[in-house]
C-alpha cells in the first residue's frame, strides 16, 4: 500500500521547532512537543494510566507516521526537562539502577552496583518532569479554549 502525501495542515519536519508545543491531530494525543527528530511527545492515556508517549510525524516513516496536522502554540519545553519518555531504568524490587547487558550474559539485565542478591527486574522510570509540564500545558490550553 502506498502512503498518501503529507496532509497540508502538517508542516514538513524541517520546519518544526524543537521543544515547541503543538496542537496535533493523530491517534492518541491532543498536544505534543516536537522532539527535534521525528515526532511529538505528548500524554497518552490507556486504562486510566497517563504517560509520555511519542506519535511520529507523517513524513518520519512509511508505516509509523500518524500525525496529520500540527499547529504551533507559544510554549516551549524548559531546557532542564529531558526530551525523553523515560529517564532511566531501575530494579523493580530494590530500586537500584540497572542496565541491559545483553546476551550471552546469565541475565540480560544487571544491577549497576553489582551487589544485589537477586536478579534485576527492569522498570522504566517515567519522565515525571515532562509529564507534569505537559499536564499543566493541557490544562492551560483547555482553559484558554473555554473562554
Amino acid at each position: 500500500m502506498i502512503k498518501p502525501p503529507r496532509p497540508p495542515e502538517l508542516p514538513p519536519m524541517g520546519q518544526m521547532e524543537p521543544r515547541r508545543l503543538y496542537r496535533i491531530r493523530c491517534r492518541n494525543l491532543l498536544y505534543g512537543v516536537w522532539n527535534g527528530r521525528d515526532g511529538f511527545i505528548g500524554i497518552r492515556e490507556k486504562f486510566g494510566h497517563r504517560y509520555p508517549f511519542t506519535e511520529f510525524h507523517w513524513d518520519a516513516s512509511e508505516s509509523l507516521g500518524t500525525v496529520t496536522a500540527a499547529y504551533p502554540i507559544a510554549a516551549w519545553l524548559p531546557e532542564p526537562i529531558a526530551m525523553a519518555e523515560v529517564i532511566g531504568t531501575v530494579c523493580a524490587e530494590c530500586q537500584q539502577p540497572v542496565q541491559w547487558s545483553g546476551p550471552p550474559a546469565p541475565a540480560p539485565w544487571v544491577h549497576l552496583n553489582g551487589s544485589a542478591a537477586h536478579d534485576a527486574i527492569p522498570h522504566a522510570l517515567t519522565n515525571k518532569a515532562l509529564l507534569d509540564w505537559l499536564e499543566a500545558q493541557e490544562k492551560l490550553q483547555s482553559a484558554e479554549h473555554s473562554r
